[in-house]
């Protein structure tokens, strides 16, 4: 009774998975050139410009889940006998099948189980942030669209332009049936998918015996438009709902992938060709099929780890370009952790900046979270499902007798590899961090043709073997040293007693530096100073630490703002211990900070800020508050001398003028002590410009008002106005010799008056000025040029008698 029981309700029937054999055979991936959607279903923006932007913005948009709708379409051929192809041009209904993965009957449920699995794989990968409502026609549990010729009427084996052609004519063939034989309201889908009967082209055989099988595409609108517009230069896509209504781009997937005595899994290949909808570049090698990342991940040979069954999550930069995961941006930190998807953790991806295109990402792959060395999968009914490996390191599944479609897997990344064999010794590896090296100017330069790792020595995502060879998309021989290695192996992940890091770099422990194999340079091979050590050994939750040698002790330091201003940073000694101090104005407010060279509050005080992670995690930054002038608009800062011992630091604001001193004294409250602050009965609408007449009056400050006169404040806090100097708000000032003044007003005039307030000369340009003039000596003769660009782009040059220079004024087209 019990053994009736047990044999009822689950038995096992074990195997060993058909890609243990399929190794022996050289049944790899055969991977192809597809094209890749420019519709952004995920409302990401451009996706070159979105490399630009912050990849945390990306992430906060994603607030709430994407839905996309997913309309597919079953469609079989007229029947044939033809040697080269697979079946005879229908679907696969038999219940007799000898198959047990994806099995037969080929029906319209078997579909809707195959769209569940597809559902299930990416709202794993996005962790929630995408989900897929499919939809199949026709409704007829064994209907489907029949279409006018064979299948090899749509393919070809010789010509990749015919195949094209083909593959486009099969497409809208199919829609445009659809349309005429169901009412298929095509404007509520987002995507479309067409299954047909038969098998995909999708493997390299030894021997492939029909190879006018149709190959898995997505077909992009450059393919349809290309071989269906027939010239027609306004042609919008594929017309259905009578022309209201067009299909832009598409999957074509087949029934099953098992043939020829393996049994692969339909998953894989669909996860792969729907990232191409979703607007990932394929990460392979497109002129070669060769792998750019591997097994690594889904947009190249990840796609078949497990034969299919089990495809790899998407890489750390496919998640961050889709906005599911927001990098953690570093230069320097200790033990930081880093958590593998699964993990409660939020750190899932760090981002180590190299130079303003490249930077390093890490992220932590663990192919085994919950440690019981078994992936387990389901079907729709709930039949189960064991990916295990065995003992010599071979990959098997134990499943419950009758199974149907997996829908649903509880680790995908459970393919990765997880053996290493060294010194005689098989060692077991669950986990590691991967260190991928992004190129952006590779990325922006190729995103449109879909070849960003085309260059295989120059890739835009690109793995940093911890191994220190660069083996991936290599071709080895069979007896190679490197064989087997071509498309990822698992001491290609760093971890803290990878044994073959240590032996290729004669270390006693694994770091990634400058001086390591592989090394953290750029692909310039400029040394950014980048070391980072202490990897952790396998875990859920690891660890690292990373140093930037660049980086001075004591930096980087928080501003507490957003948006510095330009010519914010003043470096200078302020009181004059050899030692100089940086000085920085706020744009987002007028707080002016100072810290010491070690990083330490010039002024001590207990001022910080807390700021939200990307991980959640509040962290309390300190502020070093110098001082905090009166204002809504904070101007760069001027150093003045103020005595033999100190400087003074010199704020405006659009209200105040006022001098600060490098001490807190008087007494001690956590700000600079001011030597004045002067309130200004009208607004102040430049930066300080100093003029030194030590030893008489010691140091001026003069500032432009918009009334068009120009304030002077002495050392004492005084003041007194240079009146109308200009008609209209001035714009900028330049300091010439003699304490000469020059001056630009909105107004378009320029002038130069004497520091005792006589006008020298005043010029009209009839144009908008915004900017402070420049002074140069553009003859070459002694004699210096007042010099000023209107905000349309045309150069002024004036003597200094206010006689414009030969040549001037000049257009230049260029504008703020």
């Amino acid at each position: 009774m019990a053994t009736h029981k047990i044999s009822k309700i689950l038995t096992f029937i074990c195997c060993l998975l058909l890609s243990q054999v399929a190794a022996s055979q050289n049944l790899t991936l055969k991977l192809q050139s597809h094209g890749i959607s420019d519709r952004d279903l995920l409302q990401l923006g451009n996706p070159v410009t979105r490399l630009n932007q912050s990849p945390a913005g990306i992430a906060q948009r994603k607030e709430s889940p994407d839905t996309l709708r997913v309309l597919a379409i079953r469609v079989e051929f007229q029947e044939d006998s033809n040697n080269l192809t697979t079946g005879n041009g229908s679907f696969e209904l038999s219940t007799n099948s000898e198959i047990t993965f994806d099995p037969p009957p080929h029906d319209v449920i078997y579909f809707e189980h195959q769209l569940l699995a597809l559902t299930n794989y990416y709202k794993n990968a996005s962790r929630g942030k995408l989900i897929l409502d499919a939809e199949v026609y026709p409704k007829g549990l064994t209907s489907s669209y029949k279409l006018s010729q064979e299948m090899s009427a749509y393919s070809s084996a010789n010509s990749e332009e015919l195949l094209d052609a083909g593959l486009s004519q099969l497409f809208e063939e199919a829609f445009q049936l659809a349309d005429a034989s169901d009412n298929i309201d095509f404007s509520r889908y987002d995507s479309f998918i067409l299954f047909h009967a038969g098998v995909g082209r999708d493997f390299a055989f030894d021997f492939n015996p029909t190879p006018l099988d149709i190959p898995s595409v997505f077909l992009d609108f450059g393919i349809l438009k290309e071989n269906l517009a027939n010239s027609d230069l306004a042609y919008q896509g594929i017309a259905v709902n009578g022309g209201s209504f067009f299909i832009r781009d598409g999957l074509i997937l087949p029934e099953t992938q098992s043939q020829q005595g393996f049994e692969i899994g339909l998953l894989g290949t669909m996860a792969l060709m729907f990232g191409s909808q979703l607007g990932l570049p394929i990460l392979f090698n497109p002129d070669t099929g060769l792998p750019g990342i591997g097994v690594f991940g889904l947009m190249d040979q990840g796609s078949g780890n497990f034969s299919g069954f089990l495809p790899a999550e998407p890489c750390a930069w496919s998640k961050v370009f889709l906005g599911w995961e927001s990098p953690i941006e570093i230069r320097a930190g200790d033990n930081l952790p880093i958590a593998a998807s699964r993990a409660s953790n939020q750190n899932k991806i760090y981002k180590i900046p190299i130079n303003s295109k490249e930077y390093f990402l890490l992220e932590n792959r663990h192919r085994d979270f919950d440690g019981d060395n078994v992936a387990v999968g389901r079907d729709a009914s709930g039949k189960r499902i064991e990916f295990t490996w065995t003992a010599g390191g071979a990959p098997s599944i134990a499943h419950e007798q009758g199974i149907g479609v997996i829908t649903r897997v509880d680790e995908y990344d459970f393919g990765l590899p997880k053996f290493l064999f060294y010194q005689g010794e098989l060692l077991v590896v669950e986990a590691g961090i991967h260190i991928w090296h992004i190129d952006e100017r590779v990325i922006e330069a190729n995103f449109a043709s879909n070849r960003v790792n085309a260059d295989p020595d120059r890739r835009g995502v690109a793995l940093k073997e911890a191994d220190g060879a660069q083996d991936l998309g290599q071709q080895y021989g069979f007896l190679s040293a490197g064989a087997g290695a071509e498309n990822g192996i698992t001491e290609d992940m760093f971890w803290g007693s990878n044994p073959i890091n240590m032996l290729v770099n004669n270390s006693t422990e694994v770091a990634f530096t400058p001086f390591t194999t592989p090394a953290s340079l750029s692909n310039s091979a400029a040394n950014p100073q980048i070391l980072i050590t202490d990897f952790s050994e396998p875990d859920t939750v690891m660890s690292f630490s990373v140093r930037n040698e660049i980086t001075v002790a004591g930096f980087p330091q928080f501003t507490g703002s957003t948006a510095p201003i330009s010519n914010s940073l003043v470096i200078a000694d302020l009181n004059n211990d050899s030692n100089k101090e940086i000085i920085f104005a706020s744009q987002t407010g007028t707080d002016i900070l100072v810290w010491n060279s070690d990083g330490s509050k010039l002024i001590q005080n207990e001022d910080s800020r807390k700021i939200e992670k990307l991980n959640g995690e509040i962290r309390t930054l300190p502020l070093a508050i110098f001082a905090s002038p009166k204002g809504s608009k904070l101007f760069s800062t001027a150093i003045a001398s103020a005595d033999l011992q100190k400087n003074a630091v010199i704020a405006v604001t659009d209200q105040v003028v006022a001098a600060y001193l490098p001490q807190d004294f008087n007494p001690p409250f956590g700000r600079a002590d001011s030597l004045y602050v002067f309130e200004s009965p009208v607004k102040l609408t430049t930066p300080p410009l100093i003029i030194d007449t030590a030893p008489n009056f010691g140091f001026q400050v003069v500032v432009g008002t918009e009334t068009g006169d120009l304030l002077v404040v002495s050392p004492d806090g005084s003041a007194r106005f240079i009146p109308n100097a200009a008609d209209d708000e001035i714009s900028g000032l330049a300091l010439l010799p003699l304490d000469k003044i020059a001056f630009t007003a909105k107004n378009g005039q320029i002038g130069l008056v004497e520091f005792n307030g006589n006008q020298i000369w005043r010029n009209e340009t009839n144009r908008t000025i915004s900017r402070a003039p420049v002074i140069g000596d553009l003859a070459q003769d002694g004699h210096l040029n007042v010099i000023s660009i209107t905000d349309d782009g045309e150069i002024h040059v004036f003597d200094d008698s206010g006689a414009t220079a030969p040549g001037f004024p000049k257009a230049t087209h260029l504008s703020q």
